[in-house]
């Protein structure tokens, strides 16, 4: 009995693990094919950036929902029917002869997404209580895989198919892995027992108690911070190579790759490491902030290319530390962290593609540093935060150096 119970848990596991890449493949379709997009449409200025604004702003409907849907509805539902529709949401991406329309699919997209996004995270941490830190790494590692897969999928497509055609293939893997969620919920939601994934309404005493956490406030600040820098870094390296490297060629989606691929290894050996997480965090977000800003300014393709996948291995680590860190704390009551963790994120998603498309108008170099100041400033804050958990360490630290 305690074998098939473990056999169920782990197909639970899989199919969520599957979702996500489904969900990775619809985000980096929109940040892949962004060229392709502003060539069809002329785009200007701050349009250029509106796809991936729009999912990301979906995105941020999504998860500010999720605490008010909390314990209204089965996550397996909301998990299997967002796939779903998401498929459908990409396909009427690639094929919307007006840009106001590709927006509302991307809207709608993002929307779906966000929901899977959540939903994943908040049941792979309620099936994994004791081992939540390694299956949220995993979890974090399989949207990696997809955003690594996709850019070389849309190279091949497009060898012989236009961007529309590409997006009409990949909602068809989308609704393949909807499909697959549909059938394992069937099989998955009568035998885990309903206690271990569902969860009580929403009530005032539980937000003000959350509110009142400096920690996991700090958290949500330092996961809004690197949203927006590693969104940005990823949804304007495209425009961002095509401009700076005329001839870069195929080398632009194999530095997506490349850079997804780090992150990937990052998060799927990272759990057995035994580094302080949060010290892991600090150094990741330093060592990316130099070396994507020398890359940008040396002039030189490969070097950015090298710099930029040493990026991706530094700060794989940072989503699955800041999740696990912030709903390991409320464990078997995960919605309203991770709705607040991920509200934050959306935020800067949202923000920071649209910024950059605006001063890119000016300087393409500087909107691409913008994603380097917000790496710093994330550092700062899970600094200050780990001041928090451990109790004053930079009151520890101004005493040693001021002498008082």
């Amino acid at each position: 009995m305690k074998y098939k119970s473990k056999t169920i848990y782990m197909l639970a596991t899989i199919s969520i693990l599957l979702t996500m890449i489904s969900f990775s493949i619809a985000l980096t379709s929109t940040q892949v094919l962004m060229k392709e997009i502003i060539q069809e449409f002329s785009l200007l200025g701050a349009n250029q950036g509106m796809t991936n604004s729009c999912f990301n702003f979906g995105s941020l409907i999504a998860v500010i929902s999720i605490s008010f849907l909390k314990g209204r509805i089965s996550k397996w539902f909301m998990l299997a029917a967002s796939v779903l529709l998401m498929s459908f949401s990409m396909f009427f991406i690639g094929n919307s002869p007006f840009f106001f329309l590709v927006l509302i699919f991307c809207l709608f997209a993002g929307t779906f997404g966000g929901w899977i996004d959540g939903y994943a995270n908040a049941m792979t941490m309620d099936l994994h209580k004791q081992s939540s830190a390694k299956y949220i790494s995993f979890l974090q590692g399989s949207y990696a895989l997809g955003a690594m897969l996709t850019p070389i999928i849309i190279h091949f497509l497009m060898l012989t198919l236009n961007w529309r055609d590409a997006y009409t293939i990949l909602s068809s893997l989308v609704f393949i892995a909807a499909l697959q969620c549909i059938v394992i919920s069937r099989i998955c939601s009568n035998k885990i027992k309903t206690n271990e994934i569902a969860e009580k309404r929403l009530t005032i005493r539980e937000v003000k108690n959350f509110a009142g956490d400096k920690y996991n406030l700090l958290l949500i600040i330092a996961c809004l911070f690197y949203s927006a820098a590693q969104t940005g870094q990823v949804s304007w390296m495209v425009r961002y190579m095509d401009m700076a490297y005329p001839d870069s060629g195929i080398w632009i989606q194999a530095t997506i790759s490349l850079y997804w691929f780090g992150i990937f290894l990052t998060r799927m050996f990272s759990p057995l490491l035994k580094l302080n997480p949060l010290k892991m965090i600090i150094f990741g977000m330093a060592a990316s902030a130099v070396m994507h800003s020398v890359g940008i300014f040396s002039g030189q393709m490969f070097v950015f290319i090298v710099l930029t996948v040493f990026c991706g291995i530094c700060i794989g680590t940072v989503m699955p530390v800041l999740i696990n860190e912030s709903l390991s704390r409320y464990r078997g009551n995960t919605s309203l962290a991770l709705s607040g963790m991920y509200v934050s994120s959306k935020v800067g998603m949202v923000a920071m593609p649209a910024l950059m498309g605006t001063f890119a108008a000016y300087s393409i170099n500087f909107s691409m540093i913008l994603t380097d100041i917000s790496f710093v400033i994330c550092a700062i804050v899970v600094f200050v935060s780990l001041s928090v958990k451990k109790e004053g360490i930079i009151k520890r630290i101004f005493m040693r150096f001021t002498g008082i």
